[in-house]
């Protein structure tokens, strides 16, 4: 996936027998403009690249950062404090042993 200002991920690559660990991605209008953006999280934070409206994205906002840890970092999108604006809450669960 390419974006505006860089790569949203850049490559990796996995040894089999070593298990890959997901991110999130969303696609929504953040800002309000009606373009619709994407929001990304995984291991090394979350962020958001603001849409340009003709499939391309500006460079990415970060909104957080991560731990480090490989893990899943899930999302969940709504307005959950009824400004009427909507609202991120990532999550991080704890990688299986």
């Amino acid at each position: 996936m390419q974006a505006v200002g860089g790569s949203v991920f850049a490559a990796k690559t996995y040894t089999p027998a070593i298990p890959s660990y997901d991110a999130a991605l969303a696609v929504v209008d953040f800002n309000g403009d009606g373009k619709p953006d994407l929001l990304w999280a995984e291991p090394r934070g979350a962020g958001i690249l603001p849409g340009n409206g003709d499939g391309t994205f500006q460079p990415s906002r970060n909104i957080a950062s991560g731990t480090g840890i490989a893990c899943q970092h899930p999302v969940a999108i709504g307005d959950f404090n009824r400004d009427g604006k909507l609202d991120i809450a990532p999550g991080q669960q704890q990688p299986l042993n």
